[in-house]
This record gives C-alpha cells, sequence and structure tokens, in this order.
C-alpha cells in the first residue's frame, strides 16, 4: 500500500475516533441521568416511609437501599473515570499547519540557493510539499493511534458503568417491591392521620355573666308579654277608624286637532 493510500486510511480512522468520542460521552450522559433517577427513587422512599410498619418489612426495604446505594455509587465511580480526565490529540490547528507550510517554502528556497552554492557535489534533497504531506502523516498515525487507546479505556469504563447499573436494579426492584406491597408509603391517603394536642383545652367561664345574661332574657320575654296582652284587651274597648280610600284620578283631555276642545277656558 502507498504512503498515500496510508494517509487516506489513517485520517478516516482519525475522525472516526472522533465520532467515537462524542457517542461515548452522550452514553455516558445517559448513564449520569439514570444515575439521579435512581438516587431520586430512593430519596422518595426514604422521606415517606411509614416507620411504624412491620418491622421485617422495614428492616428489609432499609437493607435493599443500603445495597442499591452501594452498588450505584460504584458504578458512578467508573462513569466519572470514563467522563473526566481523559486527554485527546488533534492535529494543529490551520494556522499553524500554514505557517509550517511557510516555514516549509521559505526552506525550500534557501536549500536550493545552498545546492547552487555547491555545485553537483553534496546537493541536499527537501521539498516543502513532501514536508507538509510527511507532517499530517505522522500526525494522523500518532493521534489516531492514541486516540483509538482513550477511547477503548473509556469503553471499559462505560461498559462497567452500565454492568453495575444494572445489577442496581436488583436490590431496587426488591426494596420498591417491599415499599409498594407493605403499604410503607407514609404519604399515601389510605393512611390515617392521628391529631396530637400536647396539652387539653381549657375553656374558662364566668357563671356570674351567664346568669345576668340569662336574667336579661327573661325580662325581655317579660316585657313582650305584656305588651301583646295590653294590645289585645284594647282592642275589644274600641274599633279604630280605617284610612280613607285614594280617590280615583280625572279623566285627562286629549287634543285631537288645533282646535281646543269647547270646555276649554279661553281667558286662562
Amino acid at each position: 500500500m502507498k504512503k498515500a493510500d496510508l494517509n487516506d486510511l489513517y485520517k478516516e480512522f482519525y475522525f472516526h475516533e472522533l465520532d467515537v468520542r462524542e457517542k461515548v460521552t452522550n452514553r455516558l450522559q445517559l448513564t449520569f441521568a439514570f444515575h439521579a433517577t435512581v438516587l431520586t427513587i430512593i430519596a422518595y422512599m426514604m422521606k415517606t416511609l411509614d416507620t411504624e410498619a412491620s418491622s421485617n418489612l422495614v428492616l428489609v426495604f432499609y437493607g435493599a437501599m443500603i445495597l442499591t446505594v452501594a452498588i450505584l455509587a460504584r458504578s458512578i465511580f467508573f462513569t466519572v473515570q470514563a467522563f473526566w480526565g481523559n486527554t485527546y490529540t488533534a492535529v494543529a490547528s490551520p494556522n499553524k499547519i500554514e505557517s509550517f507550510r511557510k516555514s516549509a517554502l521559505e526552506h525550500e528556497e534557501k536549500i536550493k540557493k545552498y545546492n547552487s552554492e555547491l555545485g553537483d557535489k553534496d546537493r541536499v534533497a527537501y521539498s516543502a510539499d513532501d514536508a507538509l504531506s510527511d507532517y499530517l502523516y505522522d500526525e494522523y498515525a500518532k493521534c489516531t493511534s492514541h486516540n483509538i487507546e482513550v477511547n477503548f479505556n473509556r469503553g471499559v469504563w462505560l461498559h462497567k458503568a452500565i454492568k453495575y447499573l444494572l445489577i442496581t436494579a436488583v436490590p431496587l426492584v426488591i426494596g420498591s417491591g417491599v415499599f409498594v406491597v407493605g403499604d410503607m408509603d407514609g404519604s399515601s391517603p389510605r393512611k390515617e392521620v392521628l391529631i396530637k394536642h400536647s396539652a387539653p383545652l381549657k375553656v374558662e367561664t364566668s357563671l356570674g355573666g351567664v346568669e345576668s345574661i340569662l336574667h336579661e332574657i327573661k325580662e325581655s320575654c317579660m316585657i313582650d308579654n305584656e305588651q301583646n296582652q295590653g294590645q289585645g284587651h284594647g282592642q275589644g274597648t274600641s274599633q279604630p277608624t280605617p284610612p280613607p280610600a285614594p280617590e280615583p284620578p280625572e279623566p285627562r283631555n286629549i287634543i285631537e286637532s288645533d282646535q281646543p276642545p269647547v270646555s276649554l277656558d279661553r281667558d286662562s
């Protein structure tokens, strides 16, 4: 295989490994999301746990949660290892490559001048294009080899993180099942809410005040009865005159033309 073909192959490997880096990072972010979900579920169950439930169920639940957190911590450890502290290498920036190309062209001119001064003896062969091509060939080979190793290590750590995350599901399912079947959710509407008073309520009443109020009510009732009896006796002795009925209004004269009626007073 020619060097030009190898250069194209190394270039494809180079960009492929950079693409693998992004895929691994996306999978790690998804793994972090699963970690956060599991921790949220555990926090909710621990917060709403009804400690007055069966002691055996509570012990099983606590044991399952402790085992879940321990295994999950292992998964988080490998996820962190795969996410941070990994260094990739890349080809130099276009500005630096262009600077190298210009330097190579200047050096090529100097070599030509040097060879012209020597004549046919001890001529030095140098080409700016070959130097740039060799540089890119070596850079692609070095960067690709290094990135392949980094991606391999990250892939191993990601695999371990996912493995322990799947193992975490076993005690988590057991603990969640005990939590649900044992009805250990303290915030459930099926739970009875007990209201406890720290001290009995004390109501202080004044007997004297109550007696005075009752006496006033009794006197008011007696006065009303006397007034009603007095009105009844008065009706038997004299009959009051009813008020007069209102008189109906007089009919109104309607002028149907420009001639007023005969009975209308002209002098008025």
